[in-house]
Formats: structure tokens, sequence, C-alpha cells
């Protein structure tokens, strides 16, 4: 699996930068990869089995709309033949600061292969009810701050634009339109040909792009700040506040 260090922080960077200076798209390939880039190196997340948080009794088969075929192997790659719908974001108050602040240390101290499925994993382990919140999957009514897009947890998508939706500012038609980018943006622009330029982002966000998009359109600068990384997303969208505290 490609290491999602790269999709994550440059999307973070140009979101950022387009909220400051109001550029035309977002400019970086997103998330579509689940490994996770360590900031620092160190130890992997505790192996101690998980509680199953996403699995009961009740639960139906999970079917997914989008294949494991998973992001394109070029730079640019074709535009993908259909994007799945944006779901609407879930919005629990399930984590604690001290939950949010764990999952930080995980990301720091984890090695450069971590995936999203043993942050999960970890999390669950400290507190299920967090981690039903943070980690859902692609079928499920509401997304939470990161969606699996198969059943294995290989792979997934930070959904940014849920907190999009969620944190003051944001809307669900600004959501609509981040998230058919972003997952656009993932098979045209995948990290693993492209790394972490922005160029093949910026020709496939341009009118007539095959990720030609109305981002700019219906956010304008109203994407919140909250939003431009997976912590700022467990905070808005599970923590205790809607301003994204804790």
């Amino acid at each position: 699996m490609k290491n999602l260090g790269i999709g994550l922080a440059t999307f973070a960077a140009s979101l950022g930068v387009w909220l400051a200076a109001g550029c035309s798209e977002a400019e970086s390939p997103a998330v579509a990869d689940a490994s996770v880039a360590a900031a620092d190196g160190g130890t992997t997340p505790d192996a101690t089995a998980p509680p199953d948080v996403d699995a009961s009794p009740s639960a139906p088969a999970c079917v997914y709309t989008e294949p494991d075929a998973g992001p394109g192997t070029a730079c640019p790659s074709p535009a993908p033949a259909q994007i799945v719908p944006y779901r609407p974001a879930a919005r629990t108050a399930s984590c604690t600061p001290d939950d949010v602040a764990f999952l930080e240390t995980q990301v720091r101290e984890s090695t450069a292969t971590a995936t999203l499925a043993s942050l999960r994993d970890a999390l669950a382990t400290r507190s299920p009810t967090c981690a039903a919140c943070a980690f859902t999957r692609e079928c499920d009514a509401a997304w939470g701050p990161v969606v699996f897009s198969n059943e294995a947890r290989t792979r997934g998508f930070v959904n940014f634009a849920g907190c999009a939706e969620r944190a003051p500012g944001g809307s669900k038609a600004c959501a609509e339109a981040l998230h058919a980018n972003q997952r656009c943006l993932d098979v045209v622009c995948p990290p693993s040909a492209c790394g972490a330029s922005s160029e093949c982002a910026r020709d496939a966000t341009k009118p007539g792009g095959a990720c030609a998009s109305s981002v700019a359109a219906t956010c304008g600068e109203s994407i919140p700040s909250l939003c431009e990384n997976i912590f700022g997303a467990v905070r808005v969208l599970c923590g205790a506040n809607a301003d994204g505290g804790s």
C-alpha cells in the first residue's frame, strides 16, 4: 500500500493556502489509500486485538459501490467511471480530548507502514465508542472522519468533506462538491505515481479537466480551517463541541 502521508499533508497544506489566498480549486491529491506516514518514526501501535466496533448481530452486510481496483497507476490516470455519492456526516460527542491526543500520539510514534486500520484498532482498544465514531464504512448511512472503502480496511479516505459540512461555516453543498473533487483526484492523481506534486491536481481541476469541479463556486472561502487534517475532523465530528473542541 502507498504511504498516505503525502496525500494527507499536501491536501491539508493546499487547503490552507486556498483559504488564505483564494486559489480556484483544491490543489493536491487527497487520500485514496489507507497507509499513514509517521511524523517521527518509532514503534507500531499496540497489536492487542481490539473490540469489533463495526459488527453487530443485526448489522447488514456491507455492499461497496467502489471496486477494489483503487487509484490509477499513472500520473495522470484516467478519470473514474463513477464516484461514490457523498453521504451525510455523522456527529456524536464520542471522543474526549485525551482520545484525540492518543490518536495524535499514535501517528507521531507509528512507523511509515502504519495504516488507518491499525490506528482504528489502537483507538478501539482504548475507546470503542470513539473508534466507532471516528472510523466508518463506505456503506454506512452516515460517514465519520475516516471512511473505509473495502471490508478488509486496506483502502479508505479522510472525510474532509464531512468535516466541512458540520463545522461552523460549512454546508452540505460545499461538502458534496469537495467530496466529488477529492475522490476524483484520488484516482486521477494517485500519490503513488504523482508524489507530492500538485501539478497534476492543478491540471485536473482546470475547466474541462478530468476533475473540474464546483468547489470554488460552491464553497467560496467557507471551508473551515478546523478541517485541515484528520485530527480536526475527529474533533468536529466526534468531539463534544461543534466548534471543533473536544
